[in-house]
């Protein structure tokens, strides 16, 4: 086994190694000791991310979320709460497009843990959020009733608020509204009104029109919505992203600007990963939307 996860260490050939996984994935219990040495190894030090051909740390990451390995749980809670600057050289987009997902699906029970992410103000924003995307689909998923988890939401829009955190607001009412806002709709609209949240994030009229939906469907759709479930496919998580395409020219340690190409619906406000409206070149995130 140590020597099928040497083979993957690197990607030198900008080639998938989709066989490699599946006798990986084949050899689950096997794998998981090794899988988990990878990240304990990132976890002590995270400097080792600084070589952009490694992707060893990817390819565990996402396997040991689709074997719901629960003691990745605090080790992913803990890279999460690095600086900004660490965690981005670490995960890059990948945290913004899969975190949540990585933390809900292996969650070990541990509430008080995963809240003290969401609410660690020493942590990146984006951090923080995924911590939120990961509760809600707990909620989802039937790990977390969702009265505990939208009274928790109330904390956080209330007592717990910064009202200068503009951006971590925004993904606050984010995530009420995933949950169905019904109950915070008050503090929701109270945080637009006092103009303590980045509007570009989500509008109130989203907020609105999720009401105008019932509580079911409005769970419904967005739990069909790959981003809502848990990590179940690393095939179809990495096999398309471009730094596996030989004909890129892309560098690999641009991984996160490269993830897998997918039609996107156009939408009237820029997301976290759009360009910024500014015209900068840059992502919104890092740049008007910081």
């Amino acid at each position: 086994m140590q020597h099928l996860i040497e083979s993957i260490k690197y990607n030198k050939d900008r080639r998938f190694p989709r066989e490699e996984l599946e006798e990986i994935i084949s050899r689950k219990e096997e794998a998981i000791p090794h899988l988990l040495e990878i990240m304990r190894e990132l976890q002590a030090h995270p400097q080792l991310a600084e070589d952009p051909a490694r992707l060893d740390f990817m390819y565990a990451a996402y396997l040991l979320s689709q074997f719901h390995v629960t003691a990745l749980f605090p080790i992913l809670v803990e890279l999460f709460s690095l600086p900004e600057e660490l965690l981005d050289m670490i995960f890059s987009d990948i945290l913004t497009d899969a975190g949540g997902r990585m933390l809900a699906s292996v969650y070990d029970g541990d509430l008080h843990l995963l809240k003290g992410l969401i609410e660690n103000r020493e942590a990146g924003e984006y951090a923080r959020a995924q911590g939120l995307r990961a509760l809600t689909i707990l909620v989802y998923e039937g790990r977390i009733l969702r009265e505990t988890a939208v009274g928790y939401v109330k904390e956080l829009l209330t007592s717990k608020r910064d009202d200068y955190d503009y951006y971590f607001n925004a993904e606050m009412v984010c995530t009420a509204v995933d949950l169905y806002p019904e109950e915070v709709y008050a503090e929701i609209e109270k945080l637009y009104e006092e103009e303590a949240l980045d509007p570009y994030v989500i509008l109130l009229d989203e907020v609105q029109a999720t009401l105008q939906m019932s509580q079911a469907v409005a769970m419904q759709h967005k739990h069909e919505q790959v981003s809502y479930q848990y990590i179940n496919d690393i095939h179809a998580e990495m096999e398309k992203w471009v730094c596996f395409q030989p004909e890129s020219s892309g560098k690999i340690e641009l991984l996160g600007d490269q993830l897998k190409q997918k039609s996107v619906k156009v939408d009237p406000k820029p997301g976290r990963n759009d360009p910024c409206p500014c015209g900068s070149g840059k992502k919104y995130k890092k740049c008007c939307g910081k």
